[in-house]
């Protein structure tokens, strides 16, 4: 089967991808494992809920999440009056932090963390701050534990940053890069904190409304509306349920893909692959079979899971906010949301869901719980913190990704490097999305990395035949 384009995965940067292809009308081929499109952005219809996997929104200006203005712009058009907007006081967007008995604006706001920790905590994290900051520049920052006490300071980064991504990431943040703290081209919490700690220990003020949308019918909207959009057009398709299998390629250049498509294998001759397939599995996927150099680092590079426990519950409510952080390790979840305070046209009117967070690796205990035992673990935590019961959860189900956040410990880079490197040599092969490029990146990014990459075939593309871009 010959196509201009295959493209593996049907996330949000492989949607993004389909899309400009399908506007410059250069045929192309999306082939997605799972029934669904849209990856980890998509939304799992269950009876009448809607449900994302854990929270996600979408800034309508630079925040502390990822932002690109022409990716908002895009899906503001893409989506039109399907999007809600959380900017006014009737809409506020709330997330909270809750450590022990107290619990915390998220963004997390320096006055309102300093009226909550007490006097004298307080002072400990103004101390720990002004000590941090004199000392600052005496060593070089090698880890995210560094980097991040050095900015904060040891109080303020053990309270909010350091035992929530350590229970994130399964390790301790000595032994996670420093690249982690800044996440590259995107806003990070602690780029927020820095900034609120330069400039307002003389006016300490909260913000009032977080600039954030969020689509009607859950954020698997954006990616199920680009594929009617392409459904609809004269070029291109996606496959569901299909996945590949093995990839040929020769003197520099993927020549043949096979692909299983529900079950029969399909092949296809591409002139370009763009992958948002987790590396790891593309590099395993290829014949001849890399060296042994870089099959050894890809195999290094680790992949952190997440568990969404989802609870039906009979209640209108549950939570006043939309998503909670737990950073306590002896909670066993990390992040909870409630389905219905993102939009009421996610749940029955009558009916909440609650999606409890857990963070694993791959096949460990956690992981190898069934759903059973996993509401047992979550369900008892719960109603000793008061969020809801036992008989009034009236189903439950968990979902799993196991390839969900690229970790970035000591030394990735470098083995990470020894992988792209390698992937270089293929001439007509583009590496898109988190999972694709092994980077913690957002769903603005993605999309953005998508479109990009899209563009570049497609001036390729038209510049080998002669023409001119349309």
């Amino acid at each position: 089967m010959d196509n201009n384009v295959l493209i593996l995965g049907a996330g949000p940067a492989g949607m993004s991808a389909a899309l400009r292809l399908l506007n410059n009308n250069v045929n192309f081929s999306v082939v997605e494992k799972e029934n669904i499109v849209g990856g980890l952005a998509k939304t799992i219809d269950f009876g009448p809920f809607s449900l994302d996997i854990g929270p996600h929104i979408l800034c309508t200006k630079p925040y502390v999440y990822d932002y690109n203005e022409k990716i908002y712009h895009f899906i503001r058009e893409l989506l039109g009056k399907q999007l809600i907007f959380y900017e006014t006081s009737n809409r506020k967007y709330l997330e909270t932090v809750r450590v022990g008995g107290d619990e915390f604006d998220y963004p997390i706001q320096i006055k309102n963390a300093l009226q909550n920790v007490g006097f004298i905590h307080a002072l400990h994290m103004v101390y720990d701050y002004m000590e941090a900051k004199s000392a600052r520049n005496l060593k070089e920052d090698t880890s995210f534990e560094q980097i991040i006490t050095t900015q904060l300071g040891q109080s303020l980064a053990d309270l909010f940053i350091l035992k929530y991504s350590e229970k994130t990431w399964g390790l301790k943040c000595s032994a996670l890069s420093s690249d982690l703290a800044w996440r590259v081209g995107e806003f990070s919490i602690l780029s927020v904190l820095i900034e609120q700690l330069s400039n307002s220990w003389k006016n300490l003020r909260s913000t009032s409304g977080h600039p954030v949308c969020y689509p009607k019918q859950g954020i698997g909207l954006i990616c199920e509306q680009i594929r009617a959009n392409i459904e609809k057009g004269k070029v291109g398709e996606i496959k569901t349920e299909s996945y590949p299998v093995r990839i040929l390629h020769d003197n520099g250049q993927i020549c043949e893909v096979a692909v299983c498509e529900q079950g029969i294998i399909q092949s296809y001759r591409p002139e370009y692959v763009l992958s948002s397939i987790p590396i790891g599995q593309l590099i395993q996927l290829l014949d001849p079979r890399p060296p042994d150099e870089v099959i050894h680092s890809v195999l290094s590079l680790k992949y952190r899971s997440h568990l969404c426990l989802y609870l039906i519950v009979n209640k209108d409510r549950v939570l006043r906010e939309h998503c909670i952080y737990y950073p306590d390790p002896e909670i066993p979840f990390a992040r909870m949301m409630e389905q219905k305070n993102y939009s009421r046209d996610t749940c029955p009117d009558d009916m909440t869901a609650l999606a409890i967070e857990f963070f694993c690796w791959y096949e460990d205990d956690l992981w190898n719980n069934d759903d059973s035992e996993l509401f047992r673990i979550a369900i008892s935590k719960l109603e000793e913190l008061g969020i809801v019961k036992e008989d009034e959860v009236v189903d439950y189900f968990v979902h799993r990704e196991r390839f969900a956040y690229p970790v970035y410990d000591l030394g990735y880079a470098d083995r990470l490097r020894t992988v792209t490197t390698y992937l270089e040599g293929l001439n007509n092969l583009k590496l898109i999305g988190r999972s694709g490029t092994f980077t913690y990146m957002g769903q603005y990014r993605a999309m953005e990395a998508g479109s990009n990459a899209a563009d570049k075939i497609v001036g390729e593309i038209f510049k080998e035949s002669g023409g001119d871009l349309p």
